[in-house]
């Protein structure tokens, strides 16, 4: 059976990062700036949905707006700084995930973005 993506190799330098924001405002703050210091090649803002979680040990039920942030991992340390400047939060999610695979254009294109 052929595969979906042409292999390049087991892993690539391009990584998804995740986060929320606790509003759209928020959110695309995040993410316009991102784009303007060329941190990220794009970000995806979710729709919104409802987070269950227990901080300072306390159960919290709130309504975030989801993203999803690809780049490269030269680029991670950037993005994640971006996140914790342009977030309320005291301590943000930001989370990342290797891309194994991925269309060769495409990763390509991320790698040219964030240059």
């Amino acid at each position: 059976m052929e595969k979906a993506f042409p292999i390049l190799s087991n892993k690539t330098d391009i990584v998804a990062a995740f986060c929320n924001a606790p509003d759209e405002k928020t959110a695309r703050k995040i993410a316009e700036r991102l784009l303007s210091e060329k941190a990220a090649a794009c970000i995806n803002i979710l729709s919104a949905g409802r987070s269950f979680y227990v901080w300072e040990g306390q159960t919290q039920f709130a309504e975030e707006v989801p993203l999803i942030i690809k780049t490269t991992q030269a680029h991670i340390l950037q993005a994640q700084r971006i996140v914790q400047e342009s977030h309320p939060d005291e301590v943000p999610e930001f989370i990342v995930l290797p891309v194994t695979e991925g269309l060769p254009e495409y990763l390509q294109w991320v790698r040219e973005s964030c240059t």
